[in-house]
């Protein structure tokens, strides 16, 4: 069952793999957005960050094209960034032990064009010189480009005993942030902070021991640990509506306005919960 015992706060980032070696696969406290990070998008100029060295990047996209049977030049890496990743290189998968071992590579967001289709995304795990190279299945298959900056600033993931999981809201104007809160004991609760605003907790919903293990059975089938690191925001969608961050050692942003864009395993996490707080 899905908990945060299972996994630690490095990225562990549902893996088909290619290259020439198989990577195996209620005190709270309350995280405080402080500043405003840029929203990338295709439209935009990425942030400056360390990118591929050219070697390693020729040799990704030529794995890439290689296992997906398609054209080198059909394959873009729109951005990366340098990680540190487990024995089976940042792969989360239910029941798998990883080899406690620090594994320096980068973790690389790649465009995939068809003429006549929209532009996929595809994200990628790899050493230094991409010898080993594992596909993130989970994090991939949206047509938002995701981005590795979250908005409000940089967020350490939470690990405290009692929690399964927490949702928060950021409004894009206002400034006020709601909080649900799941814990081991089946209570969601709620809690509405802002500028001029500090409620209490208020009990939402009190969830029997089967819905608890039906949620978590979602969030380790749908492979949470996969998406940590990633936001799936655009600049039109932060202008208009709330973003939306779940944190349970795993950070991941999104807003509901384009969630039909961000992958499968995200829309499936966000539905069951939506489901649970509404």
């Amino acid at each position: 069952m899905f908990s945060l015992k299972n996994f630690k706060t490095a990225p562990i980032l549902a893996a088909m793999v290619v290259g020439s070696t198989i990577a195996l696969p209620l005190a709270v406290t309350l995280p405080t957005p402080v500043a405003q990070a840029q929203i990338n998008d295709p439209g935009l100029t990425p942030d400056p960050m360390p990118s591929l060295p050219a070697v390693t990047e020729a040799k990704l996209l030529k794995a890439v094209a290689k296992q997906l049977r398609v054209p080198v030049k059909q394959l873009k890496v729109e951005r990366s960034q340098l990680a540190t990743f487990s024995g089976c290189l940042g792969i989360y998968v239910p029941g798998q032990a990883c080899t406690a071992i620090a594994i320096s590579g980068w973790k690389a967001v790649l465009s995939r064009t068809r003429p006549g289709a929209v532009p996929t995304n595809l994200v990628y795990n790899l050493d230094q010189t991409a010898s080993q190279i594992a596909f993130n299945a989970t994090a991939s298959g949206g047509t938002i480009l995701p981005v590795f900056d979250q908005f409000g600033g940089p967020i350490n993931p939470s690990f405290e005993p009692n929690l399964v999981f927490r949702s928060y809201d950021i409004g894009s104007n206002s400034g006020q942030m709601v909080y649900h809160t799941l814990t081991t004991d089946g209570k969601i609760t709620r809690l509405v902070t802002g500028p001029t605003i500090r409620s209490r907790p208020v009990l939402v919903r009190q969830l029997t021991p089967t819905q608890l293990k039906q949620f978590q059975k979602s969030l380790e089938t749908n492979r949470l640990p996969n998406l940590n690191g990633y936001s799936y925001l655009t600049s039109a969608s932060f202008a208009d509506a709330p973003t939306i961050t779940f944190d349970v050692g795993s950070v991941v942003q999104y807003t509901q306005q384009d969630l039909n864009k961000a992958p499968l395993a995200l829309r499936r996490i966000a539905r069951d919960w939506n489901n649970l707080i509404k």
